[in-house]
């Protein structure tokens, strides 16, 4: 077992920043700039595979699609206070045809289509001393779909929808002690 600490990062409260990169799998882009006199930023990127638009060229049929977006926001609206808004969203395609599907000698040929995102808002309180709150709300959906079809004659042999929401309400109180020490309680609904 592990566990796992994910933290994202404000966006730039120095003023517009931007950059784009490209490697292999595809191509990105990140933009991030301050709002509200440096009291909060905000920041996007965003990533795009190219490998199904060349494939024929690279000899890889059948290569998926899949790109995903991260959106933050943060605002201190003091120095105790803090709420920021996450969205967080991927989705992968792969949609192969009947006609690969004889030429590789398949007996079907998928398309197969799978969306996740998440978006939350979190509200971080600093209260005296060593105690901080972070309470968040946040609404998850995870949707795939399968279609199965013969490779003979395109009939349908599989069809698969599946969808699934959580709403999840997280309240955290953390008190910090000296050497790194941190002692947590709260509570999660789902």
């Amino acid at each position: 077992s592990s566990v796992s600490d994910m933290r994202y990062r404000d966006g730039s409260r120095d003023g517009f920043q931007g950059s784009v990169g490209m490697n292999m799998a595809g191509f990105s882009g990140i933009l991030e700039a301050p709002f509200a006199e440096c009291d909060g930023s905000w920041l996007i990127s965003a990533r795009r595979s190219y490998l199904d638009l060349i494939g024929d060229a690279i000899n890889s049929r059948g290569a998926p699609r899949y790109g995903d977006i991260q959106a933050r926001v943060a605002y201190d609206t003091d120095s105790d206070n803090r709420f920021s808004l996450l969205h967080i969203s991927g989705s992968s395609l792969l949609n192969t045809t009947a006609e690969e599907g004889l030429e590789d000698g398949w007996l079907s040929y998928p398309r197969m289509d799978n969306r996740q995102y998440t978006t939350g808002v979190n509200w971080r309180r600093h209260w005296s001393g060593s105690f901080t709150t972070h309470t968040s709300l946040s609404w998850s959906v995870t949707d795939r779909s399968l279609d199965l079809r013969y490779s003979d004659d395109s009939t349908l042999e599989l069809a698969s929808d599946n969808r699934h929401d959580y709403l999840v309400l997280r309240s955290v109180t953390s008190r910090s002690g000296s050497g790194g020490q941190r002692i947590e309680c709260g509570l999660d609904a789902i």
